[in-house]
């Protein structure tokens, strides 16, 4: 048996030529990602609109991001879907969204992740209404889409499945949760990863990273170089052009050390074909 690191990178605030450079610096280590992807933004006014915005997050409806992201599903990595826009989508346009998936690159999403947050730790202004904690789970709302999730998704992803307050590492079977017809996969945030490397028993235990390429750092009220007086991986959340050859450097260095080997969410799942644990998170 072995351990398994997968990187996830969501595309908030994320542009074209940035994400080449830090794509770049991961495929010559082998350190593959499923990143996720707008097809498009809309501006309705909302939270979420101000949140992401044209020209600070790019999209498929771009050609130079659409190209990229061909480019780097050639090299390996895996593009999962975001949604249709960075605000709320009615069930018609996730549909939508899903078909120029679709025919950008000929076949449908394996893996969903959600955009936007959760009431539970949200303003309902920065939720998006298909989110499930919202009303994507209510079939007479316009906004339902949870019957969509089963049907066409291998995994999916919501807020709930955060798992910054577990401090060990999972069992993959852990990781992975079925629930309402749906796989749901969790995943810690990149700055909170460190105490689980040294944890890993090499008994198909499994770490899903969970970052922002486009961030400078997950923790913006402490100074960039405060991240570094410490090998304590707050820095692994620092994905600048200045910072990005330390951290992809120190990402590298942690899965050699501990043996890990790098796969997308769809390899892990086809590393380990099974039925998860159906247990809260």
């Amino acid at each position: 048996m072995t351990d398994y690191f997968v990187l996830t990178n969501d595309p908030d605030h994320g542009v074209t030529e940035h994400y080449r450079t830090v794509f770049r610096e991961l495929t010559k280590r082998d350190i593959f990602v499923t990143t996720a992807v707008f097809c498009t933004l809309k501006d309705d006014e909302t939270a979420l609109a101000r949140h992401c915005y044209g020209g600070e997050t790019h999209h498929l409806s771009l050609p130079g991001y659409r190209d990229l992201m061909l480019e780097l599903a050639d090299l390996g990595h895996e593009i999962a879907f975001h949604g249709y826009s960075q605000v709320s989508d009615t069930r018609d346009e996730f549909r939508k969204g899903l078909d120029i998936f679709h025919r950008t690159f000929g076949r449908y999403p394996a893996v969903y992740i959600e955009h936007g947050g959760s009431p539970a730790t949200h303003s309902m202004e920065m939720c998006k209404r298909e989110t499930l904690a919202v009303e994507g789970a209510e079939p007479q709302s316009d906004y339902y889409v949870k019957d969509i999730l089963q049907q066409v998704f291998e995994v999916v992803w919501t807020q709930e499945y955060l798992l910054d307050f577990v401090k060990r590492p999972l069992d993959v079977r852990e990781v992975l949760y079925s629930d309402g017809g749906i796989l749901y996969f969790k995943r810690w945030r990149m700055a909170h990863v460190d105490p689980l490397f040294g944890q890993l028993s090499g008994s198909d235990q499994a770490i899903v990273g969970y970052t922002h390429f486009g961030y400078r750092g997950y923790e913006p009220r402490r100074k960039l170089k405060t991240l570094f007086r410490k090998r304590d991986y707050p820095q692994l959340e620092c994905w600048s052009r200045r910072h990005l050859d330390r951290t992809v450097s120190l990402l590298a260095h942690s899965l050699a050390e501990h043996g890990l080997k790098s796969l997308t969410l769809s390899d892990l799942l086809k590393t380990h074909r099974g039925d998860p644990h159906a247990e809260t998170p």
